[in-house]
């Protein structure tokens, strides 16, 4: 029996409320240690323009073991941190590995000036000639912290998103590097880092979520070609749209597709942009309150308590992840309005999917098929946007059902919905 949400009328009441939707299905990932920089060890790193300290505040392992993080302070010039080998003194194969890293923003307004945070492998024993980076943070709200304020970011050295000089030779990377770009000499980042930590690619059928926003009428196609194929998908509505008009669903389209086994989500009752239209916490509430309800009232309960936050992690802050994602929500979708990379992989466990709208070029290098390879390489579960369901054209969005469906048919990938991942 899927459980019915609360009727959320007494906003002041909604804010600590938690979440009775249906119980999220996250499989557990048994990952091998392959390798890791320890960040207690801060002798192994050296930097310019920052200090490093054991951070015993901040502590947040992914071990078991007490050990204190790594803490970077800049003091107004370029931030960097590096070390120039791994602890055993020689190469390490990073070949088919896995990275995890984790950090927390410990001072926001230190980090107006910042441009990015980066982490660069190398197998020259320097930056100079065959080495690749990838971003892990930007400044424009290309991912969301957890609600403790942790960053989590997950990839591997076979994700094509890498930024390459040369030629890594991911057999014998030497040298690690994190590092934080700024654009003024004002800016003093105060970062605390834990990790890198290297995992074997696990031995797993990954997933991947199609998700769609705002309840358009050109999504009943998509969700009919899916529905012959094989898949499922999650379809987050606009309430108070439902039922207006030629360019938006009906609530007997949204139980059609529901009997296909598609889930249909919540995307506010209003679509209202919490940032750019300034929403006081009531409203933010209240929409997401109403949209639940609506959702519930018709139906279509299975759905309500997992939102997408309309406008994207651009229209989210901290204490939204804190009291709405946290106590409001089983699962909280945002888009990220930049590139972050890796692109669309999810870490597990938590509840906070951030994704892109890459699906909106759906055969291109950045598009949804880019998603769809890179996690059967790598066997992490990912999540992807389209917005209507018809983008770029019909044989392009039907070519990538098409190809979904080739690879789950070879059990090769699992397409999912939300509360699924």
């Amino acid at each position: 029996m899927i459980p019915t949400p609360p009727a959320i009328l007494d906003n002041a009441v909604a804010t600590r409320m938690m979440a009775t939707g249906q119980p999220l299905d996250r499989s557990q990932i048994a990952l091998a240690p392959l390798f890791r920089m320890p960040t207690d060890a801060v002798g192994v790193w050296t930097t310019a323009g920052a200090t490093v300290s054991a951070d015993i505040v901040n502590y947040m392992s992914c071990e078991a073991s007490t050990r204190a993080n790594l803490k970077l302070t800049g003091n107004g010039v370029a931030v960097t941190i590096q070390s120039d080998n791994d602890l055993a003194g020689g190469d390490t194969n990073l070949t088919s590995a896995l990275y995890r890293i984790r950090f927390k923003i410990n001072d926001a307004t230190n980090m107006t000036h910042a441009e990015g945070i980066r982490m660069y492998l190398g197998s020259d024993g320097n930056f100079s000639d065959n080495y690749q980076w990838q971003q892990l943070w930007l400044p424009t709200g290309a991912n969301l912290p957890g609600p403790d304020g942790w960053f989590e970011v997950w990839g591997s050295i076979n994700d094509t998103t890498w930024n390459e000089t040369g030629t890594l030779d991911p057999a014998a990377v030497d040298i690690i590097r994190l590092r934080i770009r700024l654009s003024a000499a004002s800016a003093a980042p105060n970062v605390t880092f834990d990790g890198p930590h290297f995992f074997t690619i696990p031995t797993r059928t990954p997933k991947m979520a199609i998700t769609f926003d705002d309840g358009l009428v050109t999504q009943y196609a998509a969700a009919t070609y899916m529905y012959a194929k094989g898949l499922v998908g999650t379809f987050y509505v606009v309430t108070d749209n439902i039922d207006s008009g030629a360019n938006y669903l009906t609530t007997e389209q949204l139980l059609r597709m529901q009997s296909m086994g598609h889930m249909i989500a919540n995307h506010t009752s209003d679509h209202g942009f919490w940032v750019t239209d300034s929403y006081t916490q009531e409203q933010k509430i209240a929409g997401v309150s109403d949209g639940a309800k609506w959702l519930s009232d018709n139906g279509l309960g299975r759905g309500a308590m997992h939102l997408a936050v309309p406008g994207g992690t651009a229209n989210i802050v901290q204490s939204d992840v804190e009291t709405i994602a946290g106590k409001l929500c089983s699962t909280f979708r945002a888009t990220a309005n930049t590139d972050p990379m890796p692109r669309s992989v999810l870490p597990p466990g938590g509840n906070i999917l951030t994704t892109q709208g890459v699906a909106d070029d759906p055969d291109g290098a950045d598009g949804a098929g880019a998603v769809l390879t890179n996690i059967k390489t790598i066997k992490m579960n990912a999540a992807v946007l389209f917005h209507h369901g018809d983008e770029a054209n019909v044989t392009g969005i039907e070519t990538f059902f098409d190809n979904c469906a080739t690879d789950q048919d070879a059990g090769d990938v699992e397409i999912v919905t939300v509360d699924k991942i």
